[in-house]
């Protein structure tokens, strides 16, 4: 004979036998074939009857809705074996055959504070909670969303506890904030976003400063108001994460005073806090990998980005050879070289260094970089283009840069130089004398005042000489004791004769990883190298 069997408060464990031609009307009422005295429930909530031997279920427009399997009851649904039907917070399974001799024959009242029923036995109730365990470490340890494990952690607190009414889960956001991420209001099986219930917040925060649970019960057992929920009790249980990481708080409430919490529940819902803590972890850990991939990806892409700004082939001059060279600290860097040649055929070299490091100094850099060939495209002295280039600096108001611009003129093999802030060029004469060019002629760096005014100056340029642009990551490179590269080792290189400006250049990095023993670099490198050929018949 199929039956209906309630599941939870208030009358947990009744069995009640369903006959054909004969419908059972389940709600508040004393008029009603099942009463379920609960504040939750409408006076008629529902019925079932019997339909050419099937058997169906229908919500009678209860206030708070009838669920199959956790839908809700549109019009008539037809009942299967095992389904588990919930009136509002109310489970009750329906089962086509009896194996026992003893159900419950007619109306049954049970009221708030009676006592219920018999439960089912201490083993079967370990066994079930036991089984809910593992389901919430199988399906947690398959996902690594935040918002997707949430809503998992209630639904199953939600099986493991029958007489819970609603359930939150705040989390601790970087300020320290609790706010909730999940919440379940009634047993409707459908988890929202949106609080439903105020959970005290300063409970939860003493519970997740003193990292133990608590159990708060409010209002009066004995209350008897159909119309407002004179009684609580509620589970609040800290969520911590490796190493003492507060991540927030799980609630459990029910309404019910014959199914109050007990220290046992509350262990329980610990028990449920620490595994969801450690799959809140993983998901962190999984945000931060993709985060930080991604991140690497946008880096990567700017890299090559910024590369692409920078000339690819040097200046073709008779009688001259150019080398450059360029390394960033990190992915993007900070440092920058051009070059460019003028209608009149001579030729623009210049290195940069914008202030700071990574990504924001690459987006300065790469804008400067685009300004100096306007720049050299129009102005019509090398003052005027530091001028010119100063006040754009100015403007942008993100920072200064030190820069260093050289022209060569072939015709009459010689360089102008003009010095913002930069560590002076270095002029090394054929028989190895080392000068410091402009040394005591270098201004401010771009963009520090509008009135910057740049004195340049010109030497001559002898066959065998070797004009060298660097930036400060050539003279401040840090050996494994935290010791300089400096000026001194630096002089020391160049005296050795190179030949050409690429060998200069070779010679120039080979020292310095050298002095560097693996350590990585710990500033944006760049080194511009110009050579006068010793044969200069094509200008004689």
């Amino acid at each position: 004979m199929p039956f209906l069997v309630v599941m939870g408060s208030p009358a947990v464990g009744s069995k009640f036998p369903l006959t054909p031609n004969r419908d059972m009307l389940i709600g508040r009422s004393g008029f009603c074939d099942i009463v379920l005295n609960k504040r939750s429930i409408s006076r008629e909530h529902a019925r079932v009857f019997e339909r050419g031997g099937d058997y169906y279920i229908q919500d009678l427009d209860s206030i708070n809705g009838t669920f199959v399997n956790g839908s809700p009851v549109r019009g008539e649904v037809r009942l299967k074996d095992g389904d588990r039907i919930n009136l509002f917070d109310v489970p009750v399974n329906f089962n086509l055959f009896d194996d026992t001799n003893n159900p419950s024959s007619g109306s049954m009242f049970v009221f708030d504070g009676a006592s219920p029923p018999s439960p089912p036995p201490v083993e079967s109730r370990l066994r079930a909670r036991l089984e809910n365990i593992l389901d919430i470490i199988h399906q947690l340890g398959n996902n690594l969303k935040i918002d997707v494990i949430l809503p998992k952690v209630l639904d199953i607190l939600f099986q493991m506890f029958p007489q819970a009414s609603n359930g939150e889960i705040q989390l601790m956001d970087q300020e320290g904030n609790l706010s909730p991420r999940a919440t379940l209001h009634g047993r409707s099986g459908e988890t929202s976003t949106l609080t439903q219930f105020p959970a005290d917040i300063q409970l939860s925060r003493r519970v997740l400063e003193s990292g133990e649970a608590l159990i708060e019960e409010s209002g009066d057992a004995t209350g008897d108001s159909a119309l407002e929920s004179s009684f609580s009790s509620s589970i609040f249980a800290p969520i911590i994460g490796h190493g003492g990481t507060p991540f927030g708080v799980i609630v459990l409430e029910t309404e019910e005073p014959g199914s109050r919490f007990g220290p046992d529940d509350s262990s329980l819902v610990c028990g449920v806090a620490m595994i969801a803590a450690q799959s809140i972890g993983y998901a962190r850990a999984h945000e931060t990998v993709i985060e930080h991939e991604l991140t690497r990806h946008y880096l990567q892409t700017a890299r090559e980005i910024q590369l692409r700004m920078l000339p690819r082939e040097c200046p073709r001059v008779p009688g001259y050879t150019f080398a450059k060279y360029y390394r960033a600290a990190q992915i993007v860097g900070g440092d920058a070289y051009s070059y460019h040649t003028l209608i009149d055929g001579r030729v623009m070299i210049a290195v940069a260094d914008a202030a700071g490091k990574g990504l924001p100094a690459s987006l300065k850099i790469a804008e400067f970089l685009s300004e100096i060939r306007h720049c050299v495209a129009s102005a019509t002295s090398l003052k005027a283009a530091m001028d010119y280039l100063n006040r754009f600096v100015c403007r942008s108001d993100d920072g200064f840069i030190t820069f260093c611009m050289a022209v060569l003129d072939p015709q009459q093999n010689s360089v102008s130089i003009a010095n913002a802030g930069h560590p002076p060029p270095r002029l090394r004469r054929r028989d190895g004398t080392i000068l410091m060019v402009g040394r005591d002629r270098i201004s401010f760096p771009l963009g520090l005042m509008d009135d910057n005014p740049v004195h340049p100056m010109t030497v001559s340029f002898s066959p065998g000489d070797e004009f060298i642009l660097f930036t400060d990551g050539i003279t401040e490179a840090l050996g494994p004791s935290n010791e300089l590269y400096g000026t001194d080792r630096l002089h020391k290189i160049l005296k050795v004769n190179a030949g050409n400006a690429a060998e200069r250049v070779k010679l120039m990095v080979a020292d310095v990883d050298r002095f560097r023993q693996g350590h990585k670099p710990s500033d944006d490198q760049c080194i511009l190298v110009m050579t006068r050929e010793r044969s200069d018949a094509a200008w004689a």
